[in-house]
């Protein structure tokens, strides 16, 4: 026996997060002694290398979070048709472990037995210290739990968001959801947590409730899904096989817009619109009782003609959210100016007199800065949406839809304020300060 590795994070998980990894060697006596950590992503021949000597207990102690969240970004998808595959956000990480010494304390080291941890499957999710573990409770967001008697049992919601189920939308907006998708092995018991998406299925209804559209779309490649290529001849077994990174995260477009941008534009006379997102049955086509999450989404019309403002921001998923505020957008401008004053009277006259020249500028101009900065005012808000709204408050990642184009912001201040009688009612406003990443050029 030499190395051993006994503590190891969980997949899938977050890589804003402590994910600890926790070494014991029989060898730690040799002279030189260290352990030694090998870091990479599926793919990439790149690798990053730890060394670390046993604690007084002989172990060792390696905590990967700060390095595995430099190795996985953001996937701007906010225009997806259908379904998107990630490129940047979803990346399973493989860690070697060996032990480094020598003969001597003055001889050359070398590197023997080497082991390697499970593989990790990251998104970029916020795990934070008070919640209650080192790991990503992963199976709320994938959970279609098959028992070793062959049953099995959804629950919905597994969109990777806190937003509430029904939200506001209109006709020109983009919004989308997103899911991790395909299997992960569950450690705690016989059975093992699944998810894979199958289907995505659209109803429109008018003010009266009456049903007067349908769309749907497999999870395949021509869907830009995957990993099905023949999605009703290849059952959930078959296409879990054929996973890879970019298909363990899945996107799907939701909002009016990304529904124009691929098939026909809901009718004028929408009023709501549903959409479920179902696995697969034994019959290789949708299981209409195997609903793995469910949104429902509002017209919203501008109030008072104010155009409002539509954020869209990264979670602490790791993915997309999207809000709308919809009254006033504040703009205010600011200048700086850097100037020096010269004299009225042209010292540098090239003539062989000085004229008089009133039009000869005395504060000169030779650098001004510009700064725009906006605010925007939400409409009354639940304790739940003021919950889920500090994320965009929080986000790295923030945008406002201009448009059809995604603008990048810097939100710099905000306020939530309790408006009404904290007996009878709970409602909020937010007020955000913002202003645009990139600002007019200086001249």
């Amino acid at each position: 026996m030499a190395i051993t590795l006994q503590q190891q994070p969980t997949t899938p998980n977050g890589a804003f997060a402590d994910l600890i990894y926790v070494a014991t060697s029989t060898n730690q006596n040799q002279p030189q002694f260290q352990f030694v950590a090998k870091v990479s992503v599926t793919g990439s021949s790149d690798i990053i290398t730890l060394k670390q000597q046993p604690n007084p207990s002989g172990k060792a102690v390696f905590n990967m979070g700060s390095i595995i969240a430099t190795l996985v970004d953001y996937d701007n998808l906010w225009k997806t048709q259908k379904f998107a595959t990630s490129s940047l956000s979803g990346k399973t990480i493989v860690t070697t472990f060996a032990e480094e010494y020598g003969t001597s304390t003055s001889s050359s080291v070398s590197i023997v037995n080497t082991i390697t941890g499970s593989p990790l499957y990251i998104i970029p999710k916020v795990v934070e210290p008070d919640s209650g573990d080192w790991n990503f409770q992963s199976s709320s967001y994938y959970q279609a739990v098959y028992a070793s008697d062959g049953g099995v049992s959804y629950s919905y919601q597994h969109t990777l968001s806190d937003s509430p189920v029904t939200k506001s939308i209109r006709d020109d907006e983009y919004e989308t959801i997103s899911f991790i998708n395909g299997n992960f092995p569950n450690t705690i018991s016989s059975s093992f947590y699944a998810q894979d998406i199958f289907q995505v299925q659209f109803k429109v209804y008018n003010s009266s409730d009456t049903l007067i559209q349908t769309q749907s779309f497999y999870n395949s490649v021509s869907s830009s899904g995957g990993p099905r290529t023949n999605p009703t001849t290849q059952l959930w077994n078959t296409a879990n096989g054929l996973q890879s990174d970019s298909t363990k995260l899945v996107t799907i477009g939701v909002g009016p817009e990304n529904i124009d941008d691929w098939t026909t534009p809901l009718s004028s006379s929408w009023s709501y619109y549903t959409v479920k997102v179902l696995g697969q049955a034994d019959d290789g086509f949708e299981n209409d009782n195997g609903i793995f999450a469910f949104r429902r989404y509002e017209k919203q019309t501008p109030e008072c003609g104010y155009v409002g403002t539509r954020f869209a921001f990264i979670n602490e998923f790791g993915v997309f959210d999207y809000y709308t505020f919809p009254f006033a957008d504040t703009i205010t401008d600011t200048m700086n100016r850097s100037e020096y004053t010269q004299t009225f009277v042209d010292y540098s006259t090239t003539s062989n007199g000085v004229t008089y020249n009133k039009s000869r500028r005395g504060a000169k101009v030779f650098n001004q800065d510009y700064t725009q900065n906006r605010v925007a005012e939400s409409d009354y808000l639940t304790q739940s949406e003021v919950d889920w709204l500090r994320q965009l408050v929080e986000s790295p990642e923030v945008f406002i839809q201009s448009g059809v184009d995604f603008l990048p912001i810097v939100i710099t201040d905000s306020n939530f304020t309790f408006k009404t009688n904290p007996r009878t009612q709970k409602l909020y406003r937010l007020t955000l300060s913002y202003k645009m990443a990139n600002q007019k050029r200086s001249r």
